[in-house]
């Protein structure tokens, strides 16, 4: 395509979306890609795309300009950032194929620095149990964030999504710790007491049948991380068999002092809706994490 014609093309596609050309959030080039990244058909349009996005938007991120933007236009990426304005930090998605997701992340401190993070699935072994760096990342779509007290240091609960396969997704509530330059995924704090002893996990993770609408949710008045409690069942259908899903209890991890203690049944009845702050990822059969109609290729 002819650098003119690209140019004309582009103009008319940001007037049409409602995208300012001028403005205080970068180029339309950026509007462009991301819009290019999650809609188009192909998927090498969507990778090329996603290429030039991450080019752009990082560039725009080390231009310590960007700290006065607030990006709420850019609705193809996530932001999350916690109430004590330590950092924001977006997160993004490629669909490769129908079985196959690769996430983006990149953090800003609120003095400006940023931290990338970079994908490197799969992890094979104990995703629970191990510590990550966002060097040694395992991709994830964030959408909650929430602030606690770990040893003597402000930790970060960070609450994700990854679109896995055809057949499942992941939700994770995961501990973010900052040092210096460095973002430090998982801790030790999610304790399940035994009968004469205890089980200490790094994260929680649910994987849950695609066509299901599997939650983890902070409830901020009980000071609780509550998640669907997940049977399995049999799904007809090519690629289904014995699938999980939530049977409408739900289980939690509650925090007391620096840890959080596993609660079997937080409620004495079946509830249809955990407590939440906002409908978040829900209504996924045959869309998009954004709500657009699911694309095979």
């Amino acid at each position: 395509m002819k650098h003119g014609f690209y140019q004309a093309f582009l103009i008319i596609t940001v007037f049409l979306s409602g995208i300012p050309l001028h403005g205080q959030e970068s180029s339309p080039d950026m509007y462009f890609y991301a819009d290019v990244m999650i809609n188009a058909s192909n998927a090498q349009h969507r990778k090329f795309a996603a290429d030039e996005f991450h080019k752009s938007f990082i560039e725009t991120l080390r231009d310590s300009a960007s700290l006065n933007m607030s990006f709420d236009s850019l609705k193809w990426v996530s932001k999350v950032a916690p109430e004590d304005g330590a950092f924001r930090l977006f997160s993004w998605q490629l669909k490769e194929d129908k079985d196959n997701f690769k996430y983006f992340a990149v953090l800003q401190k609120a003095d400006g620095s940023i931290i990338e993070f970079k994908d490197t699935r799969p992890v094979l072994n104990g995703f629970e149990l191990r510590e990550f760096d966002h060097n040694t990342w395992y991709g994830a779509l964030y959408y909650g964030v929430f602030p606690f007290k770990y040893k003597k240091q402000t930790a970060y609960i960070l609450l994700g999504y990854n679109g896995h396969n055809s057949v499942t997704n992941q939700k994770y509530a995961d501990v973010l710790l900052l040092e210096g330059d460095k973002a430090v995924l998982g801790a030790p704090v999610f304790v399940k007491k035994l009968e004469k002893d205890e089980e200490r996990r790094n994260r929680i993770m649910i994987e849950y049948a695609d066509a299901a609408a599997g939650r983890i949710q902070f409830d901020r008045e009980k000071k609780m991380i509550v998640f669907d409690h997940l049977i399995t069942i049999f799904a007809e259908g090519p690629g289904q068999g014995a699938v999980p899903v939530p049977d409408g209890s739900y289980e939690a991890y509650e925090l007391k002092g620096k840890e959080w203690v596993y609660i079997e049944k937080v409620f004495n009845q079946v509830m249809d809706k955990p407590p939440r702050e906002q409908p978040v990822l829900e209504g996924r059969e045959g869309k998009d994490l954004f709500g657009r109609k699911k694309q095979d290729k």
